[in-house]
């Protein structure tokens, strides 16, 4: 991409607007699902994982969209 390009990109970007979607979890579950994975020895099994993230492929995007519910609030 060329510099001219690059000045040139604020104006295309006019449409672009900010987007919050709703937390996956209240707080009291994540805070629930971390003190069960600290106090059992092996930790939560993944499938208590997967029930925990739902939709989500992996705890990354599970966290982070709760992360961005924070923020907005």
């Amino acid at each position: 991409m060329s510099f001219r390009t690059l000045i040139k990109l604020p104006s295309y970007m006019k449409d672009i607007h900010e987007e919050f979607y709703p937390s996956p979890a209240d707080l009291q579950t994540v805070y629930d699902a971390i003190e069960a994975d600290e106090n059992t020895e092996k930790g939560l099994s993944e499938t208590e994982w997967q029930t925990l993230i739902g939709k989500y492929p992996s705890v990354y995007p599970y966290s982070k969209a709760i992360a961005e519910d924070l923020v907005r609030q």
